[in-house]
């Protein structure tokens, strides 16, 4: 358990026992999510660290102070409850943070690191928040407003002094776009079907996206003849054809294709089911043999 106090571990273990989907098919998240590791949780082969499960205990304990707060103020805060509603034959559960009835603002928690949202609200958590926001309005709630809040684990004060983009504070609230409803059931009734495909036929690896695996490129390496390492490297051969050019002595060089690697950072690190999936098994067979 890397050392970890029991009492920690023991911590992490009761806040994961409080997780309940309820009696459902699929949850949000897990519909958002990749069918091969919602089957292969299914089939009981998930194995995590507790280690790995720190910042959720950080998140979880977040939570449950900012639903204390919350039951202050009653009549105007909604705080962690699972609504459920059936879509195509599935029945498809979801449970919110907060919702402030008084500005009608359905608003999901987020405890993240800051390039998390680096680019914005990333694409599978506006999803998450607009699939729960149509099963909420099927049960006659409306909002106005779907916002995401981040509590930043990474905060550092001393680097506010430093950078125009960086945030004023370890805590921001991002805007998320609202789907029409129509749109919100046609990309459930679409993850619902690649779902339902999987535990009947079979899961498909991971996409490169799914993987969190940047796309293969090509790039184009100026490098003296002989030498062992590039003297330049560019996105296109027309730019590094226009550097070489550029050389004092452009003969002594040579443009070189290579395409990038990249690696799927969720097999390697992040995934529960990576030991139980010939692809997760693949890619530790590869690092291992690059260490061997």
């Amino acid at each position: 358990m890397n050392g970890l106090p029991d009492l920690i571990v023991s911590a992490v273990e009761e806040s994961n026992s409080l997780y309940d989907k309820g009696k459902c098919d699929i949850s949000i998240t897990e519909m958002i999510g990749p069918p091969r590791i919602s089957v292969l949780k299914r089939e009981g082969k998930a194995k995590s660290d507790v280690a790995d499960s720190l910042f959720a205990l950080q998140g979880s304990a977040m939570h449950s102070i900012i639903e204390l707060a919350a039951n202050r103020e009653p009549g105007r805060y909604l705080s962690e409850e699972r609504y459920f509603q059936e879509i195509d034959g599935w029945i498809v559960s979801g449970q919110y943070d907060l919702i402030d009835c008084k500005e009608h603002i359905l608003a999901d928690l987020k405890f993240a690191g800051i390039t998390t949202y680096k680019y914005g609200v990333k694409p599978e958590y506006v999803a998450q928040l607009n699939c729960l926001a149509y099963i909420l309005r099927q049960h006659d709630f409306t909002f106005k407003k779907l916002q995401s809040w981040a509590m930043y684990r990474d905060f550092s004060k001393m680097k506010t002094l430093f950078g125009a983009d960086y945030p004023e504070c370890g805590f921001e609230v991002h805007s998320v776009e609202m789907w029409t409803d129509a749109k919100c059931l046609s990309f459930m009734q679409e993850r619902i079907a690649l779902h339902r495909d999987a535990r009947e036929n079979g899961s498909e690896p991971c996409s490169r996206s799914e993987r969190f695996q940047k796309p293969e490129a090509t790039e184009y390496c100026i490098q003296k003849k002989g030498a062992k390492k590039p003297y330049r490297v560019k996105d296109s051969r027309e730019i590094a054809e226009e550097f070489k050019n550029s050389l004092k002595k452009p003969d002594d060089y040579e443009i070189i294709e290579r395409q990038t690697k990249s690696e799927p950072v969720r097999c390697a690190l992040y995934c529960d089911v990576a030991a139980s999936c010939d692809f997760g098994q693949q890619v530790f067979a590869e690092k291992q043999a690059q260490h061997t």
